[in-house]
């Protein structure tokens, strides 16, 4: 016999009315079938939960232009030793050009010596000195004192010689000159008279060492 106290037995439940129907199945993504579907961007998914990434930037930031830059001064620096190292040769050499004219003048000096010899002696012998004369010279006279007694002018200032014409009329060797011939016309001025003379005179000349002498003239 049961214990229960009898009550009213409960009404069976009815069954739920259906909704509106069930969700429509998620339409897959944008990957075919068995792939993996891209993240829209911001969005997970695809490898790793990650989706598609932008590259990264190159590592190392400016360096390849940091680098440019100091070989660019490094080539500066040596176009500009070796500027300077040419610069320097040329200035102690004088350069090729310089180098031509040089020679070229020194050669001409050195063949044009014996006409300084005789513009030299002119000199001397307008302003009475003996000394030189004789260095010019040295056989006209035998000595400074003979040379001063036979001067022909008392007084130096009364004579002035006026040279109008020098040239060189024959040289043994242009190149080494050792012997040489010049022609001079010359006026020779009486200043106490006032009265001038002309005279053109040949003076044949050798070399001696460095220097230039007179060894003959004559009256041309």
């Amino acid at each position: 016999m049961s214990s229960q106290v009898p009550g009213p037995v409960p009404p069976p439940s009815e069954p739920t009315p259906p909704g509106y129907g069930a969700p429509a199945p998620t339409p897959p993504a944008y990957g075919a079938p068995g792939q993996p579907a891209y993240a829209a961007p911001g969005g997970g998914g695809g490898y790793g939960g990650g989706g598609y990434q932008p590259p990264a930037p190159p590592k190392g930031g400016g360096g390849g232009g940091k680098t440019g830059l100091i070989i660019g001064i490094v080539v500066a620096a040596l176009v500009l030793v070796a500027g300077g190292a040419t610069a320097l040769i040329l200035i102690l050499t004088g350069g090729d050009d310089s180098d031509d004219e040089g020679g070229d003048d020194t050669t001409t000096e050195t063949d044009e010596g014996y006409i300084t010899a005789v513009e030299d002696y002119f000199a001397a012998y307008d302003d009475g000195d003996c000394a030189t004369i004789l260095d010019i010279y040295p056989d006209q006279f035998a000595d400074v004192e003979e040379c001063e007694d036979e001067y022909p002018y008392t007084d130096p200032d009364d004579v002035e010689i006026e040279i109008s014409s020098i040239e060189a009329t024959d040289v043994d060797d242009e190149a080494d000159a050792t012997e040489a011939t010049v022609e001079v016309s010359f006026t020779e001025v009486n200043l106490e008279d006032d009265s001038e003379d002309d005279y053109s005179v040949e003076f044949t000349l050798e070399k001696d060492g460095n220097a230039w002498i007179v060894v003959e003239y004559d009256s041309v």
